[in-house]
Parts: structure tokens; C-alpha cells; sequence
């Protein structure tokens, strides 16, 4: 597989598509909110690489570009996301809008309802949305779809 940023091969766990995936959402977010999200993770915080902020309008967020199912360390992955969105909003004041982003509404699916997840992100509110990956670059869908396989064939490997 080739690195959509640098046209080189690339390893099986390369994430770069992700990467992409996320740059796009960004982009959606933009042109639908109106968001001014920074381009530069780490003007928001050294301590917190957040996926996205908007600092004048108090805005922050994680996107999680997986499809399909979701299994337990992607889980805890997410888990650990909503933490951090947490954490950041009291060092930087109470008050902030936080957001976790899906590209697939069966992901974010497993993330609400009854269960004491649910209840936590409801009690710190997390809003929970699902841009969909018809919604971005033409073919991104595709390119997701052929990154997951190839991890998961070299997941197989290992």
C-alpha cells in the first residue's frame, strides 16, 4: 500500500489514511459549523494532542475514523479520547463544547445507550456525532476500507 501523503510504501499499521480521514472531517466540521479549528495540534496544548479546537469559541474534539466493529483496544482507545477531552476542559476552564466524532454510525452505536460508558459521557457532555464518510472526499470510503484490511491482514501476521 502506498502512503496517500508521500506516494512511499507503507507498513501494515500505517495510519496515515486515517490521518486523512480526520483532515476531512475537519474540513466538514469547518464548513458546517464554522468552526475555526486549529491546523496545529499542538498550539492548543503540548499536554493534549487533541484531534480539533476552535480556542474562541471554547470548542474541542476527537475524531475516531474506524469503520466496522469495534473491538476491545479500539474501545479503550476511544475511552481514553473521552478522557482526555475531559481533562483538557478543566486545566483550560470549565465550559468547553466537547466532541466525539465518528465516521460511522454503528461505531458510535456502541459508545450510547445503557451502560455506565453512556452515562459518563452523557454526564460530562460529550456530544456524540457521526459524520459519514459520503459526506467527504470522494473515494476516502474506498481508501479507509483497504487500510483496515491491510492492518488487520498484518495484525494476522503477528
Amino acid at each position: 500500500m502506498t502512503n496517500p501523503e508521500n506516494n512511499k510504501q507503507t507498513h501494515e499499521s500505517d495510519s496515515s489514511v486515517q490521518r486523512k480521514v480526520e483532515s476531512e472531517v475537519k474540513i466538514y466540521l469547518h464548513k458546517k459549523h464554522g468552526w475555526n479549528l486549529s491546523a496545529n495540534k499542538r498550539e492548543f496544548s503540548s499536554k493534549y494532542e487533541l484531534d480539533f479546537c476552535d480556542l474562541e469559541n471554547k470548542i474541542m474534539g476527537e475524531i475516531y475514523a474506524g469503520i466496522d466493529k469495534v473491538n476491545p483496544a479500539q474501545k479503550n482507545k476511544v475511552k481514553a479520547d473521552l478522557l482526555k477531552l475531559i481533562a483538557a476542559e478543566r486545566d483550560f476552564g470549565n465550559k468547553w463544547e466537547k466532541h466525539y466524532v465518528f465516521v460511522d454510525k454503528n461505531v458510535e452505536k456502541a459508545f450510547i445507550g445503557d451502560s455506565w460508558l453512556g452515562d459518563a459521557i452523557k454526564s460530562f457532555n460529550i456530544k456524540l456525532s457521526t459524520v459519514s464518510l459520503s459526506d467527504l472526499k470522494p473515494g476516502i470510503e474506498a481508501e479507509l476500507r483497504e487500510a483496515k484490511a491491510k492492518q488487520q491482514r498484518g495484525n494476522q501476521t503477528k
